[in-house]
């Protein structure tokens, strides 16, 4: 299962600049990443969505106490419940603390492909959505349902329509908003040329994309010991706040899932194994996202806890 990687050789001798760790859910990144942060004296620098907030630190497995006494991490649980968050706002977070932490190696590593991508070409050039406009189109979903909701959006957005809607709500709300902002696809503005942004130099990066029958009992071990370390208590406490079904961390792997057990209406087992089908599926997505939208970073089989590279 070891491995030697040449990637690995040329960020250990780094003095500056950033490197990226991309793979899917369960693939080692942060073992990885930490193991590199001791190895270089350089930063965990977090780009995963749900692990900006505070709340449910065990659910979306953010650092643990130790993990935190043994190399320095930035932009973990930095955001409130309700706080709203975007490509572009991460992006101007993480080139501000790539820069300050320099000469130091900054490690970014995270889940969400998004963020990965746009640190090395830029974020898309969408219009924010204006507070009013936001009330607009959530009001609007809550009248129609979803259902109806996606089938407005495919009739004014036929490109969109065309090569499908997201499956996330939020991001269908996205484009809702910024068809009826700018009259302008959503796609239409993506397509737009953006500019990388102003960082140090680029030390190479890794997507660890370990075979399904690694992967799969991994899955399933982590979510097995979220539950060993009290992960039900910690949601009951967050769903009992009148802010939490509006926050961004109700979309979180698990709050629905577990939450049916916690509203009894299923049982624990079922529960975890609707959790863990669902974050396969996630896995399984993020694989071949990153094997499609981020080339430059190269493929490695092995978990990242097991991944050696020459001092």
């Amino acid at each position: 299962m070891d491995i030697t990687t040449t990637i690995g050789r040329e960020w250990t001798k780094a003095k500056d600049g950033f490197c990226l760790i991309g793979g899917s859910t369960a693939s080692g990144k942060s073992a990885l990443a930490l193991a590199l942060a001791e190895a270089t004296g350089g930063v965990v620098v977090n780009a995963d969505s749900v692990q900006l907030y505070r709340s449910l630190p065990i659910l979306t497995a953010q650092p643990s106490a130790s993990d935190l006494a043994r190399a320095e991490h930035r932009l973990y649980g930095i955001l409130d419940d309700l706080a709203p968050n975007s490509v572009a706002a991460w992006l101007e977070r993480a080139v501000a603390t790539i820069q300050e932490v320099q000469p130091r190696l900054a490690i970014v590593t995270g889940g969400t492909g998004f963020y990965l991508e746009a640190l090395l070409r830029g974020a898309p050039t969408t219009p924010p959505t204006p507070p009013e406009l936001r009330a607009r189109s959530q009001a609007r979903l809550a009248e129609l349902g979803p259902a109806a909701f996606a089938a407005e959006l495919q009739a004014l957005d036929p490109q969109l329509a065309a090569r499908g809607l997201p499956a996330d709500p939020q991001r269908r709300l996205r484009a809702w908003e910024v068809l009826t902002l700018t009259g302008r696809s959503i796609l239409a503005w993506q397509a737009s040329p953006s500019l990388p942004p102003n960082l140090p130099p680029f030390r190479g990066g890794i997507a660890l994309v370990p075979p399904r029958d690694h992967i799969w009992p991994r899955i399933r071990q982590r979510t097995e010991a979220m539950l060993d370390a009290g992960v039900l208590a910690e949601l009951a406490a967050w769903r009992a706040r009148p802010t939490s079904a509006a926050s961004p961390l109700a979309k979180a792997d698990g709050v629905v899932e577990l939450g049916r057990y916690l509203d009894g209406t299923t049982s624990l087992d079922a529960a975890t194994e609707a959790l863990i089908v669902k974050v396969r599926r996630y896995a399984k997505r993020q694989r071949t996202w990153l094997r499609n939208r981020l080339p430059e970073l190269a493929q490695v089989t092995t978990p990242g806890e097991l991944v050696r590279w020459e001092r």
